[in-house]
């Protein structure tokens, strides 16, 4: 064994080298597969997505562009009335709040 300080011999920088080599190859290799497996999980949703959207609309079924920006509902539907302005809703919040713990 040679100390820390003295001179290599071309063989051992060789292997040394070699070694190196291999395991950034191999590094390499492991983040080029990740790369592939979230690529081809990505293509799977899309597949699912595509195949749902066609099943939809043959079955009459509209179905929005996930790209598209969501539909917003109109004022009055987003915040619930206070109590006592809708006994209908009104029944219906006391109905759940009474199973709460």
């Amino acid at each position: 064994m040679q100390s820390r300080g003295a001179l290599r011999s071309p063989a051992e920088l060789l292997r040394a080298a070699r070694e190196e080599l291999w395991n950034f190859a191999g590094e390499q290799r492991g983040e080029l597969q990740r790369k592939r497996e979230v690529n081809e999980a990505g293509r799977r949703r899309k597949s699912s997505r595509q195949a749902l959207s066609s099943a939809l609309l043959h079955h009459g079924y509209s179905v929005p562009d996930l790209n598209d920006p969501p539909l917003q509902a109109p004022a009055t539907e987003r915040t619930p009335p206070s109590s006592g302005q809708d006994p209908v809703l009104d029944r219906g919040r006391d109905h759940h709040l009474a199973f709460e713990d």
